[in-house]
C-alpha cells in the first residue's frame, strides 16, 4: 500500500503543479517497488513521472519516462497502465507535431482499453485524436471523435472530461466561425466548473464539519475518562 499511497500524493501535487515535489514522491514509490518486486507499482511510478514531465513541457524526458513505461508493460500483465503509457507518448508526440506517430500511440490505447472495456480511458483517448486531427488542420475528423467522447462521457457522467470536452467544442466551433455554438459550449463550460466546484466546497465544509464533531467527542470522552479515573481514585482512597 506505500507505494500506491505516495503516487497518491505525488498526483495531488501534480494537480497543484508542484511537478518537483509530484516526482520525488513518485520517485518514492518507485524506490519501493523496486524493493518489493512490484512491477505494477513500477509501471504506475514510472507513468505518472512521464506525465509530469509532459505537465511541464520536456518532451524528451517524458518520451524517454514512457518508453521505459512500455518495455516495463512488457514483463507485467497490466492492460490499463500500458495503455495509459502508450496514451502519454501519444501526447508527447502530438505536442511535437508528430501526427503519425501520435495516431498510432493513440489507436494503440483504444485497442487496449476497449480490451478491457474501460470507458473513462476511451473517452480521453477520442479527446485526445480529436485534439490531435484540429491541430493537423482536420476539423471534420476533430469533430467526430470529440462527440464519441462526449457520447461516452455523458453514458458514465464523467464531469471532468464533459469539462474538457465542452472547452475544445468551443475552440472548434469558433475556428469553424460557428459564433452561436461556442458561446453555447463556453457557457456549459462556465457552468459545469462552477457546478463542480460548489459541490467541492459542500463537501469540503461536510469534511470540516465532521472533524469538529470528532474533536467535540474526543474532547467529551477525555472529560468523561478524567471524571471515571477521578472516581476510580477517590474510591481507592476511601
Amino acid at each position: 500500500g506505500l507505494g500506491q499511497t505516495l503516487n497518491n500524493v505525488g498526483l495531488v501535487y501534480t494537480k497543484l503543479k508542484d511537478y518537483t515535489t509530484a516526482r520525488r514522491y513518485f520517485n518514492e514509490a518507485l524506490a519501493v517497488a523496486e524493493r518489493t518486486h512490484d512491477k505494477n507499482i513500477k509501471l504506475y511510478s514510472s507513468n505518472n513521472i512521464g506525465f509530469s514531465y509532459l505537465e511541464q513541457g520536456n518532451l524528451s524526458t517524458a518520451e524517454k519516462t514512457f518508453k521505459e513505461s512500455l518495455e516495463i508493460a512488457k514483463t507485467v500483465n497490466n492492460t490499463n497502465w500500458e495503455a495509459t503509457a502508450h496514451s502519454g507518448l501519444g501526447q508527447v508526440y502530438y505536442k511535437r507535431g508528430l501526427f503519425d506517430r501520435s495516431r498510432k500511440q493513440f489507436k494503440t490505447s483504444l485497442g487496449l482499453r476497449t480490451e478491457i472495456g474501460d470507458r473513462r480511458g476511451i473517452s480521453e483517448v477520442y479527446y485526445y485524436l480529436s485534439n490531435m486531427y484540429a491541430a493537423s488542420g482536420y476539423l471534420d475528423s476533430a469533430f467526430i471523435n470529440l462527440r464519441i467522447s462526449q457520447a461516452i462521457a455523458r453514458q458514465i457522467k464523467s464531469k471532468p472530461r464533459l469539462m474538457e470536452n465542452y472547452e475544445l467544442f468551443k475552440e472548434l466551433f469558433a475556428r469553424n466561425k460557428q459564433y452561436d455554438s461556442a458561446l453555447f459550449y463556453m457557457q456549459s463550460f462556465v457552468e459545469l466548473r462552477d457546478q463542480m466546484f460548489s459541490e467541492n466546497l459542500a463537501r469540503n465544509l461536510a469534511d470540516i464539519e465532521l472533524k469538529i464533531r470528532e474533536e467535540d467527542n474526543i474532547q467529551r470522552l477525555a472529560a468523561k475518562d478524567t471524571q471515571i479515573q477521578r472516581q476510580v481514585m477517590q474510591r481507592n482512597f476511601v
